[in-house]
């Protein structure tokens, strides 16, 4: 039997009489990365406070690590922390301090607390600004200091809300290849939220995607891709506009196709096959091509086709 860091069944959250959660059903395995996403006000932000104890739901039933958090909730904050990406600290603070204060507030002793926070700062590569002002520090230094005081308190769960957000590509990739070991060198479960679709798929086993308060899909990349036939992408370029493109409707194997002026998009089940049919029928109506890029479909791809149905 698979050990569950979250089990929620039907849970609904209104505010006056907005239905912002309406029915969220969603267990998620231990030792994992999950990824929630869904348009703006979709609801992820609610379902994520309730996730994280800091809203209580309506109805339905919650467990966090095993625990209720209408009556553990303290037993489940020693266990659990959050990151966001508007994370904002005392300015006159340096990067040590604030690890150690909120070390403090989660009740770690010396030299255990002093321990961690070397191992932070080294893991992160914080160790060039531990003592300047967090004022004086960049956003990608700033984003840094979150990401570590999320982890001081060695958390079995951790939230991640827009994890690289403004971040340049490099710190960016820095920060997703720690997190990325986590739940196998500390046994972490990681949620993570972000509009950075490239990130949640490069990072997590699993996905939600959420619409009007409701699950729409949810599983791998891959499972979700093939609930839905959308596996790759032929982008053909075209010297003319005005193409008569019907002949696409007699081509099995093709989801759908769009043209926009001169540029011609088509998904398929398979690739290759289906781009030399197309490019051969295209030749016998003598229209010109410039190029031709066949690509395996993203997250993106799928997120927009899903929501937008």
């Amino acid at each position: 039997m698979p050990e569950y860091a979250i089990d929620l069944k039907d849970i609904r959250k209104s505010y006056g009489k907005e239905d912002i959660l309406k029915g969220i059903t969603l267990k998620i395995e231990k030792n994992q990365i999950y990824g929630i996403l869904g348009p703006n006000g979709a609801g992820k932000s609610t379902l994520l406070g309730i996730l994280s104890t800091l809203l209580t739901h309506d109805s339905g039933t919650v467990s966090i690590l095993g625990m209720d958090p209408n009556t553990e909730r303290s037993a489940i904050a020693k266990r659990t922390n959050i990151s966001t990406g508007a994370t904002s600290f005392f300015y006159t603070f340096t990067p040590k301090e604030i690890l150690k204060y909120y070390g403090l507030l989660y009740g770690i002793r010396q030299p255990q607390l002093n321990n961690k926070i070397d191992e932070l700062i080294r893991d992160l590569n914080i160790t060039s600004f531990e003592n300047q002002k967090f004022s004086n520090l960049s956003t990608g230094m700033k984003q840094k200091i979150a990401l570590a005081k999320s982890l001081i308190n060695d958390p079995e769960l951790l939230f991640l809300d827009e994890l690289t957000i403004g971040l340049d590509v490099e710190v960016a990739k820095d920060i997703r290849d720690y997190i990325r070991s986590l739940p196998g060198k500390k046994g972490t479960t990681i949620i993570l939220t972000s509009h950075n679709l490239f990130e949640i798929e490069e990072l997590c086993e699993k996905i939600a995607i959420i619409k009007q308060g409701k699950i729409i899909a949810e599983g791998s990349v891959r499972d979700i891709k093939k609930d839905i036939q959308f596996e790759n992408t032929i982008t053909i370029a075209l010297y003319d506009e005005k193409v008569d493109l019907a002949f696409l409707e007699d081509i099995k194997g093709i989801i759908d196709y769009n043209q926009s002026g001169s540029e011609l998009t088509i998904h398929t089940k398979e690739s290759a096959e289906y781009a030399e049919q197309i490019i051969s029928r295209l030749k016998e109506k003598h229209t010109r091509i410039k190029g031709l890029e066949i690509t395996k479909t993203s997250l993106e791809d799928i997120f927009l086709k899903i929501t937008k149905r």
